[in-house]
């Protein structure tokens, strides 16, 4: 599907490629999506295409990053940001200093916290969701200052929102960034 159009930004080349439901994305457009679906019709992306494009990472330098986790939305299940998403061939400082593994207990331990406040608070409704963001920005801060300790300058950071649907989680890598 080279020769088609990204129905978002309307570039053309070898980089865009169709989803299940046969809508044009690019690859670069694909990586800033918030969610896990089609931006025309939301029908959900392949999960092995979301895999090969490592949704959302922009490089602001040669070696510093932003990656952006999607939601995984199924219904009737408490909403958990994706473990299987890693910025790999980003920068080997990163590599070397956050495995994979790493990366994905961090991201279960907060899905964790989600899983908490969802099962203890499910009764309340529109209390859990606020909740469940105030446990996860808790839970963050917690993460960043144990990776200011150890020096590694990896910052997890939550977008505005009013519970975890409509928030992003964001993991940066700056080594610029002052780390004490």
């Amino acid at each position: 599907m080279a020769s088609s159009e990204c129905c978002i930004c309307y570039e053309v080349g070898p980089q865009v490629r169709a989803l299940r439901c046969k809508h044009p994305v690019c690859t670069e457009c694909c990586r800033k999506m918030r969610g896990t679906s089609c931006p025309l019709c939301r029908q959900t992306i392949d999960p092995s295409l979301l895999l090969e494009l490592r949704i959302v990472h922009s490089q602001k330098r040669a070696y510093s990053f932003d990656l952006a986790l999607p939601i995984l939305q199924q219904p009737g299940v408490p909403q958990f940001f994706s473990t299987e998403h890693y910025p790999a061939g980003l920068s080997q400082d990163f590599e070397l200093c956050v495995p994979p593994a790493a990366l994905r207990a961090v991201i279960q331990g907060l899905n964790l916290e989600i899983a908490f406040v969802d099962t203890k608070f499910s009764c309340c409704n529109g209390l859990g969701p606020m909740l469940a963001r105030q446990k996860l920005l808790r839970a963050i801060e917690k993460q960043n200052a144990a990776w200011r300790l150890a020096n590694i300058p990896c910052y997890l950071s939550l977008s505005p929102g009013w519970g975890i649907s409509q928030s992003t989680l964001f993991v940066q890598w700056d080594p610029d960034r002052d780390v004490i």
